[in-house]
């Protein structure tokens, strides 16, 4: 009983801490979950005790506390910098963390209590004196050290019963505790539903298997655009360009007729409208079961497909510049220090209800989705494994075969 009482106060402690740091609520449901997670892994550490000689009990729990111990605290300095966690897949990567040493020792000195408390359990019992009486007071007895390997084990399906129970009978909407489990990957919300250990283990079911995690887009048989072979190409690049996309002018310097502030260019032609054939996808909808592809099959249902649009052709001619700004805020532009920029904001689209995700791997995970327009697959570094797929629906790639250079 000592052991399971140990392990539960230690998981419940490191769990609690993370979660004042993670957590918008920290009293709720979840709580009550999180905790239940704990009394799990404390049976699961307590019978994994009783299985081993007497001797070996302490350094198992010197080892299992220090490999506890460095997760925890690693995880708090690392969502106190990039407010997010650090994925399984993250850790073979830790050698560029050293980037990041100033702000992580900034970190530590303002957290020192929180740090102080993650290490308590490794400290009592590496250096508090009564943990030799208190080993000894629970083996004394061998009836009470029989009965003892029992009570983990009664421990694991009590609390695995009631896990099954709450994750049976709970939602399978987004962002529940079930789907969380069972379906997405999204190690920041489940850590604030389930805990940041459960978080962990269902990031490390997640990872790559025998494919290497590779995103695999598009196979290079199938190469389109250029890379196409003539056979099967009536639907190529000429097809689906209008007489609007030809290639824009030079990239030279422009004129001085450009340099003082222009209109809003007008269009240079009246875009028709060239309707495709349309997938039945009310049809499609009704035959689905994943909620998610049904409610995009019901959006799709609503719109015409087409090759152009009311804004086709209206910047034809034009240079396209794509600035990628890391952490980058309105507030950063004035009109005399960053001239330019200010003169684009206010001539140009605002996209005010625009929201950016929390993105696994942070900064990487957000280059990703704007170089290549394409979501990034959560628990891996996408941008490198994706590196040796065919992107021809990249947008540079897309506007390299209109002609940019």
């Amino acid at each position: 009983m000592f052991y399971f009482i140990y392990w539960f106060l230690n998981f419940s402690l490191w769990e609690l801490i993370l979660r004042t740091a993670l957590s918008p609520a920290f009293f709720s449901r979840y709580l009550l979950l999180t905790l239940c997670f704990c009394g799990l892994y404390a049976a699961i550490a307590a019978m994994l005790a009783k299985l081993l000689p007497k001797r070996a009990r302490r350094a198992y729990f010197i080892i299992l506390n220090l490999f506890f111990t460095v997760l925890y605290v690693s995880q708090f300095i690392y969502y106190r910098i990039f407010k997010v966690l650090y994925t399984v897949n993250s850790i073979g990567k830790a050698g560029q963390a050293m980037e990041f040493m100033k702000d992580t020792l900034l970190q530590m000195a303002g957290s020192v209590l929180a740090i102080v408390l993650l290490l308590l359990p490794l400290i009592f019992v590496i250096i508090n004196p009564l943990w030799d009486k208190v080993k000894d007071f629970i083996g004394r007895d061998r009836v009470r050290e029989k009965t003892a390997f029992y009570l983990p084990m009664a421990g694991i399906m009590l609390f695995a019963a009631i896990l099954t129970i709450v994750l049976a009978t709970g939602s399978d909407q987004v962002n529940s505790p079930r789907h969380l489990l069972f379906e997405d990957n999204l190690p920041l919300v489940a850590a604030d539903r389930m805990g940041v250990l459960t978080a962990m283990i269902r990031d490390f079911s997640d990872k790559p298997g025998e494919d290497g995690g590779k995103l695999l887009i598009l196979d290079p048989s199938e190469k389109t655009g250029e890379n196409a072979g003539s056979e099967g190409s009536e639907d190529t690049d000429a097809s689906r360009s209008s007489e609007s996309a030809k290639a824009p002018a030079s990239t030279a310097a422009p004129s001085e007729s450009h340099a003082d502030p222009t209109p809003t260019p007008e269009p240079l032609f009246t875009p028709e409208k060239q309707v495709l054939p349309s997938l039945d996808f009310a049809a499609l909808a009704a035959s689905e079961e994943n909620e998610t592809y049904k409610n995009l099959d019901l959006y799709f249902a609503q719109a015409d497909p087409s090759l152009t649009n009311e804004k086709s052709g209206l910047y034809e001619g034009y240079n396209f510049i794509f600035i990628t700004a890391e952490s980058f805020s309105p507030y950063a532009i004035h009109p005399e220090l960053t001239p330019t920029l200010y003169y684009m904001y206010q001539n140009g689209y605002h996209f005010s209800n625009f929201y950016n995700p929390v993105w696994g791997v942070s900064t990487l995970d957000g280059e990703y989705a704007g170089l290549l327009g394409t979501i990034p697959k959560a628990g891996v570094w996408s941008m490198t494994e994706s590196a040796d797929n065919v992107m021809d629906y990249a947008p540079g790639n897309m506007l390299r075969r209109q002609g940019y250079k």
